[in-house]
């Protein structure tokens, strides 16, 4: 791809992304319809910062759970895959205390089958690892991602 082509695709896309006047009524191709959002579950692996800025190119942000019916399609879907996938969120600001990324809105660790352990002072993102379980990670590990969008 020419660096012409690359550099009309970004601004597209970015267009796109930020444009309200494209409405759809069901998912893009390639995302997954889970109740009022649609869920993309990459095939490429990125940090996490990396998959911030992937989720918001192609018009959503790093995966939110909203409620248990989210977190169970999301966990289950990840365990059918045997992947790890990073989620939105993080502790950045105040280790130990995660939230999502886009909202900002504090998240339990009760997701969490085991307590996060921010391993060697040095794990700060949520991964769903390949058994479908929440764990804090570090960021700049490269896993596959979960990107959404209303």
């Amino acid at each position: 791809m020419s660096t012409w082509n690359l550099v009309s695709f970004v601004v597209l896309t970015t267009l796109a992304a930020n444009s309200n006047v494209l409405v759809r009524a069901d998912c893009p191709d390639g995302w997954v319809k889970h109740q009022e959002s649609c869920h993309f579950f990459s095939h490429d692996r990125l940090s996490w910062p990396g998959a911030i800025v992937v989720c918001k190119l192609i018009g959503g942000y790093l995966a939110e759970v909203q409620d248990d019916s989210e977190k169970n399609f999301l966990d289950t879907t990840v365990d059918q895959q045997n992947e790890h996938y990073w989620i939105g969120a993080h502790d950045a600001v105040q280790e130990g205390s995660f939230v999502w990324a886009t909202s900002r809105q504090p998240i339990s660790v009760n997701h969490f089958v085991h307590s996060p352990d921010n391993y060697k002072n040095n794990e700060g993102c949520i991964e769903i690892d390949s058994d479908g379980n929440w764990n804090d990670n570090d960021c700049m590990t490269t896993f596959r991602y979960i990107c959404e969008r209303p």
